[in-house]
C-alpha cells in the first residue's frame, strides 16, 4: 500500500465510523438522504476520482478503489453511488458539461443513469422514446428515482439524453439489491425544454460499463471483507454444545480460507497500476468471492443472519445483485477469453 492509498483509506474509515456505521441500517431502509450526500461532497468523496479538468480531485486509481472498498464494507449502496458519481457520470458528461459535474460533485444535484439497456439488451418498449417533442419512458429497475437529473438511452436513435428532472415512481416494492439506492420502476413524460441530447450513444454507455472492472471488483471485495468481519466476530462469541463456534474445524477452516483468498485478491487490486494488471480478472474472482463470503457468513450466523439488524443479509443480497446490475457475465468472459487468445473467442 502506498502513502496515498493509506491516507485515503484512513480518511474513508474515519468518515464511515463517524457518519455511516450509526445509520447503515437506516440507509438500507430509507435510502441515501440529501444531508448525507452533502457530507460526502464536503469530504471530497463524490469527485475524488475524476481529473482536475473535470472538476475532480484526480486521486490515483488504487486510492479511489480503496475508498470504494471501505464504503462497501459497511454500505454497498453508498459504494455504488460513489462509483456512479466518480466513474459513470463523468465519462458520459465530459468537459462540455463541467457545470453540471460541479453540481454533482458538490452534492447539490443527485444524478442517475439508466444502465439496463447497455447490459442486457432491454426491449425497445422498456426504453425511453421520443414522441414529437416529448421524451416518454416506463423504465424498470431505475436507480436513484429521487434524482434531480438522469441520463437515459432512447430506443430509436440509441442516443443518450440528459433529463433535467426526476421521474415519477410507479412501484413501491423493495429491490433485492442496493436498497439504499431505492431501485424502482418509473414513468416520465417530459417536453423538449427538460432534456437534451448528449451526443453519445448506448454503445458509449456499454463501453463505460465495461471500463468499470476495477471499481466493481473493489466494491465486491468490500462486501467480502464486511461479511468476513461480521462472521469472524460472531463465531468468537456464539456458543453451541458448550463450545464457541470458532472451535469447530469446519467453521474455523472456512473462515480462514476466505480471509486468505480476500487478502490475495486485495493485494492484486492494490497493485493494478504499479504492475499493470488486468482488472477484469480480479473482478471475476471478486464476484465469486463476495458470494461465497456472504453465503458462509449468513450460514454461520444461523437464523440471526436473516435479520436486518445483524447487517449480514444485505451482503448476500448485494453480492448477488451488484454483478447483475453492473456487469454481464457472458460478455465479461468473452472479453477475458479474447484477451487470452489474442482474438475474438467464446462467441459460439
Amino acid at each position: 500500500m502506498n502513502e496515498e492509498q493509506d491516507i485515503l483509506r484512513s480518511a474513508a474509515q474515519e468518515f464511515i465510523k463517524r457518519n455511516i456505521e450509526p445509520i447503515a441500517l437506516q440507509i438500507e431502509r430509507a435510502g441515501i438522504q440529501k444531508n448525507l450526500v452533502l457530507e460526502l461532497a464536503a469530504q471530497g468523496f463524490l469527485g475524488a476520482a475524476p481529473s482536475e479538468k473535470l472538476g475532480g480531485s484526480g486521486v490515483s486509481l488504487t486510492g479511489y478503489l480503496a475508498i470504494l472498498e471501505e464504503f462497501a464494507r459497511v454500505s454497498p449502496s453508498l459504494a455504488v453511488y460513489l462509483m456512479i458519481t466518480n466513474s459513470i457520470v463523468p465519462s458520459l458528461l465530459g468537459e462540455k458539461n463541467i457545470r453540471i459535474l460541479g453540481e454533482v460533485f458538490s452534492g447539490n444535484k443527485i444524478i442517475s443513469v439508466y444502465i439496463n439497456p447497455a447490459l442486457e439488451g432491454v426491449p425497445e418498449p422498456d426504453m425511453a422514446k421520443l414522441s414529437g417533442t416529448s421524451l416518454l419512458g416506463d423504465l424498470r429497475n431505475f436507480i436513484l428515482p429521487g434524482c434531480d437529473l438522469f441520463i437515459t438511452p432512447e430506443s430509436s436513435s440509441k442516443s443518450l439524453y440528459l433529463v433535467h428532472s426526476s421521474p415519477e415512481v410507479k412501484s413501491g416494492r423493495r429491490s433485492l439489491s442496493v436498497r439504499g439506492l431505492g431501485v424502482k420502476d418509473v414513468h416520465f413524460n417530459f417536453n423538449s425544454s427538460s432534456f437534451e441530447n448528449l451526443g453519445k450513444s448506448i454503445s458509449d454507455l456499454a463501453e463505460t460499463l465495461d471500463s468499470l472492472d476495477a471499481e466493481v471488483a473493489a466494491i465486491l471485495l468490500g462486501i467480502a471483507r464486511g461479511a468476513i468481519e461480521k462472521v469472524t466476530n460472531y463465531v468468537q462469541v456464539r456458543t453451541t454444545f458448550g463450545q464457541k463456534l470458532k472451535d469447530f474445524g469446519p467453521v474455523a477452516y472456512k473462515i480462514a480460507d476466505l480471509r486468505t483468498e480476500l487478502e490475495v485478491a486485495e493485494n492484486y487490486i492494490g497493485n493494478l497500476e504499479s504492475e499493470n494488471l488486468d482488472p477484469l480478472k480480479i473482478k471475476l474472482k471478486a464476484v465469486s468471492l463476495a458470494k461465497e463470503a456472504a453465503k458462509y457468513s449468513l450460514q454461520f450466523h444461523g437464523g440471526y443472519g436473516y435479520f436486518e439488524d445483524f447487517g449480514v443479509e444485505l451482503f448476500y443480497r448485494d453480492a448477488i445483485g451488484i454483478p447483475l446490475l453492473f456487469s454481464n457475465r457472458n460478455r465479461d468472459y468473452q472479453r477475458l477469453a479474447s484477451r487470452i487468445f489474442g482474438s475474438k473467442s467464446g462467441f459460439i
